[in-house]
């Protein structure tokens, strides 16, 4: 089951970057910061597919409870937990992917070419939701949802008169693979113009 947003196909271009880099000559490579930032996309793919999956479960568990709603029982209690149980892994998961992909955005600006990677809505969600929120801000309520279409939202409330800060997983994750992507192409294009006989 492939997530809404498959960071996969980053793994062959940053190969092609690795390469690139390594016969440039202004730069010097580090290839164990390459070898980092390889292995956090690989974990984020990882991560990115159980959000999907976990999405998927809750989804088809809602449907059943509300198929159920009529009938009540031993039935839907065992339907309540399995929907508890998918939020509470779609919220851990979202979690680790803010996590991972804000240690992949420090290893890549520490690469040559990639100094300048930003992608906003993770380093957002990362500083103002997870590590330093600020009460005034953004509630300190530990909240969770869940949208089909923008993936997890942590802390989905605001106070009046302000919007909440997290986009959703999917449009954050979107973000931080087109701007990536962005930024290797350039880089690989300009060694290899550079490099070309």
């Amino acid at each position: 089951m492939t997530p809404p947003v498959d960071f996969s196909p980053l793994l062959d271009l940053f190969r092609e970057y690795s390469l690139a880099s390594r016969e440039d000559t202004l730069y010097a490579f580090n290839a164990d910061l390459a070898a980092e930032a390889r292995k956090r996309i690989r974990q984020i793919c990882t991560i990115l597919s159980a959000v999907h999956a976990h999405g998927e479960e809750n989804k088809a568990a809602t449907r059943e409870a509300i198929e159920l709603s009529e009938k009540g029982g031993a039935q839907q209690e065992a339907l309540v937990v399995r929907i508890q149980q998918s939020m509470e892994l779609l919220e851990l998961f979202t979690e680790c992917f803010y996590l991972f992909a804000w240690r992949l955005r420090q290893v890549l600006r520490l690469l040559p070419g990639l100094n300048a990677f930003e992608a906003k809505g993770v380093h957002t969600v990362r500083n103002q939701l997870i590590e330093h929120p600020d009460p005034k801000r953004q509630p300190l309520l530990p909240a969770f949802s869940f949208d089909h279409e923008k993936g997890a939202k942590l802390k989905p409330f605001a106070p009046l008169g302000l919007e909440p800060i997290d986009s959703g997983l999917w449009v954050n994750a979107e973000e931080f693979k087109s701007n990536l992507e962005l930024l290797l192409s350039s880089h690989i294009h300009k060694i290899r113009g550079s490099t070309a006989p």
